[in-house]
C-alpha cells in the first residue's frame, strides 16, 4: 500500500511544481524591446497657405504647398539618429495684393539629428530629436530683378509624442503631435534691381502639428493632420548703411503622410 502510495505522491508534487513554474513564466513581465522598430521612412505631402511679411514693406499670403522625407535609426537602447528634408513655397502671386504680377517664395532645411525616446509603453512613445539644421528662405521677383536668399546654420530641437487608442496586431490607431525650436546664424544674398550685395543676420524656426495616424500590419505607418511651420528672419546688419528687413514667412495646411517602419 505505502509502495504504491509514496509514486503517486511524487508525481503529483512533480506535477504541481511544474504547474506553478508555468504560471510563474506566464506571469513574468515580458521585455518587447525586441519587437520595438528600429527603422522608420516616411513621406509627407500637404496643402495650404503660404505666407509672408516684410516688415514696413510688403505682406500678403496665397496657396502653398508642403514637403517632407525623413529616415532615422532607433537602436534597442532607444538611442540613435536621422535626418529630414523639409519645404514649403508659395504660387506666384504671393504680393498680388499690394501690387507685385509675379513674387512668390520658398522655404527649405535639412535637419541632421541624434534621437532618444526617454519615454516608451504599450500605448505611449516619445521621440526626442535634437541636432543641427541648414535652413533657406527665398524671395523671388522676376518683374524688378529682384530676390533675397537667407542661408542659415543652427541647432534645432525636437518632440513628437504619439498615443495610441485602440491597437491590434493588424490594425492600429492613435493620436500624434510634434513641436519644435531653432536657432540659426544667416547669409543674406541680396539682388535689388539688379545689383546685388551680401549680409549677416539670424533667424528663428517654430513647428507644430496635430493630428491622427494609423498603423497596418505593425509596418505601414499612415498620418493625417495640421502642420504649422515658420521662420523669422530678423533685420540683418548694415553694410554700407543699408540693410535688409525683417521677415517672416509661414506654411499652414493639411498634410498626409505615408511610411514604414520595421
Amino acid at each position: 500500500m505505502h509502495s504504491r502510495l509514496v509514486p503517486t505522491i511524487l508525481l503529483i508534487a512533480m506535477s504541481a511544481c511544474t504547474g506553478s513554474k508555468f504560471r510563474q513564466d506566464a506571469s513574468a513581465p515580458v521585455d518587447t524591446s525586441s519587437t520595438r522598430p528600429n527603422l522608420y521612412a516616411d513621406l509627407a505631402f500637404g496643402a495650404g497657405t503660404y505666407a509672408a511679411d516684410i516688415k514696413g514693406a510688403e505682406d500678403g499670403d496665397t496657396d502653398g504647398g508642403y514637403f517632407r522625407f525623413r529616415t532615422e535609426y532607433v537602436g534597442d537602447a532607444a538611442f540613435g539618429g536621422g535626418f529630414s528634408l523639409e519645404g514649403a513655397a508659395s504660387d506666384d502671386d504671393l504680393f498680388e495684393e499690394v501690387g507685385s504680377l509675379d513674387a512668390q517664395a520658398a522655404t527649405s532645411d535639412l535637419f541632421l539629428y541624434f534621437i532618444g525616446v526617454p519615454t516608451e509603453s504599450h500605448n505611449f512613445r516619445l521621440p526626442v530629436r535634437v541636432g543641427p539644421y541648414f535652413h533657406n528662405v527665398n524671395f523671388d521677383e522676376d518683374s524688378n530683378l529682384s530676390e533675397i536668399d537667407w542661408s542659415g546654420f543652427g541647432f534645432r530641437a525636437e518632440v513628437e509624442p504619439e498615443y495610441w487608442i485602440f491597437q491590434e496586431p493588424a490594425f492600429s490607431f492613435g493620436l500624434i503631435g510634434d513641436l519644435s525650436l531653432g536657432a540659426h546664424l544667416t547669409s543674406i544674398d541680396a539682388t535689388i534691381l539688379g545689383a546685388s550685395d551680401d549680409f549677416d543676420g539670424n533667424g528663428y524656426t517654430f513647428g507644430a502639428g496635430l493630428g491622427v495616424q494609423a498603423l497596418f500590419s505593425n509596418h505601414i505607418l499612415t498620418k493625417l493632420g495640421y502642420v504649422y511651420r515658420a521662420t523669422t528672419e530678423d533685420e540683418s546688419d548694415d553694410n554700407g548703411f543699408i540693410s535688409i528687413r525683417e521677415n517672416d514667412t509661414s506654411f499652414s495646411g493639411i498634410a498626409f503622410q505615408v511610411g514604414v517602419r520595421f
